[in-house]
């Protein structure tokens, strides 16, 4: 009787610790799945949290490129779209596919219609529209030249010109304005253009670039009225007066703010072709040759773009 009441007995334990033993087996199986799915969920939220994000930042960088150059291409005094999906250079769309996701951008004038400043809100959305991120900012167009001179060649020391150059001003009466000697050389093709009073236009020309007539004011026997030299108002400006005085601010504040291309004199002709709403900073003597600026591609002689 005892031998078989132990016997029972062990068996009861040995069935308890059996069902004690499965069900923390099933337990723990349960829990790593959870475990697992909700590590899977959080990597996939992760990952679409990143692809909303990296929509929203590149639509952020199509504003900017697009603003940078023009806001108003269609001129109608209102902001574009910013998204030209129709490749007229002309923004028709504020949302854009970007890769697998997809980006909805805002760009609200803050300036009364001057379109200086901007107020910019792009939202990225995940491939399936689960996850989204905003981006907003206000953007400032800030003038790289502040104090433009009306003339296209300032110095505060002398101006010698080797070898032909003609200087061009059809803004204006000035050409050359120096703190010291103005030097036009010994080349008979040396000269300097002013707008052309006997142009049916003028005066009201002189508002539109490159649209009135010019007429030869300067050369290398006659000094126009056009060449103002030894202005001792600019020639007594040290270095950075000189500096602050066109630019508004000094310049190392100047270098780090405003200049979009960092060049060398070995290099600036490589950075400088073509380049289009660029500041470029050379520090040193460089040289400049058969390169054109401010176009979209390459202008020789007269051409202008």
């Amino acid at each position: 009787m005892n031998s078989t009441s132990t016997k029972n007995n062990q068996g009861f334990v040995t069935l308890t610790i059996s069902l004690i033993l499965l069900i923390a087996v099933t337990l723990i199986s349960m829990f790593s799945v959870k475990s697992i799915s909700l590590e899977n969920k959080i990597a996939n939220n992760s990952y679409r949290s990143d692809i909303a994000l990296q929509a929203a930042e590149a639509s952020v960088a199509s504003a900017f490129n697009y603003l940078s150059v023009d806001p108003d291409v269609d001129g109608d005094n209102a902001i574009d779209s910013v998204f030209d999906t129709d490749g007229d250079g002309i923004g028709d769309n504020n949302e854009m596919d970007i890769s697998s996701a997809r980006a909805v951008i805002t760009v609200d004038d803050m300036s009364g219609g001057e379109m200086t400043l901007v107020q910019i809100r792009s939202i990225g959305f995940s491939d399936d529209n689960s996850a989204r991120r905003v981006i907003s900012l206000v953007v400032a167009n800030v003038d790289p030249l502040p104090n433009t001179p009306n003339n296209p060649m300032t110095t505060r020391g002398a101006v010698v010109i080797n070898g032909s150059a003609t200087v061009h001003n059809p803004e204006g009466h000035s050409t050359i304005w120096s703190g010291n000697d103005i030097d036009m050389g010994s080349n008979n093709s040396t000269a300097t253009n002013v707008a052309d009073p006997g142009d049916a236009g003028y005066p009201g020309c002189m508002d539109t670039p490159m649209t009135c007539d010019t007429v030869s004011s300067s050369n290398r026997l006659t000094a126009g009225l056009d060449i103002i030299e030894h202005d001792s108002s600019l020639g007594a400006l040290t270095p950075a007066e000189m500096f602050i005085n066109f630019f508004g601010m000094d310049p190392v504040t100047y270098r780090d703010s405003m200049v979009s291309i960092d060049s060398t004199p070995g290099t600036v002709n490589g950075d400088a072709h073509l380049a289009n709403y660029e500041v470029i900073w050379v520090e040193g003597d460089a040289t400049i040759n058969n390169i054109t600026m401010g176009c979209t591609s390459a202008q020789n002689g007269a051409n202008v773009c």
